[in-house]
């Protein structure tokens, strides 16, 4: 099933699908290349819990952190992948 919606000021229909699809395949592609530069990234997963984000280092090391907004440093609750 296909989900749109409809601009309500234009009645222009948008085909939300197609639009995250094309995000979800952009930031694929930028953080492919921020790794290949040799720099971690951040992102989140449809899993990822709530506070967490998932951190990434170009050998493929993955890491589970719990976010902490008020300068105590982030923690890293699990180690998804090891990496190389």
């Amino acid at each position: 099933m296909s989900l749109s919606m409809t601009l309500p000021n234009d009645n222009t229909e948008v085909d939300v699908d197609a639009i995250m699809d094309f995000i979800e395949h952009d930031q694929t592609n930028i953080a492919e290349e921020i790794l290949k530069q040799g720099h971690w990234v951040v992102y989140l997963e449809k899993d990822t819990p709530s506070g967490c984000v998932i951190k990434e280092y170009p050998n493929g090391r993955k890491e589970l952190l719990r976010v902490d907004l008020y300068g105590g440093g982030d923690q890293v609750i699990k180690v998804i992948c090891d990496g190389q």
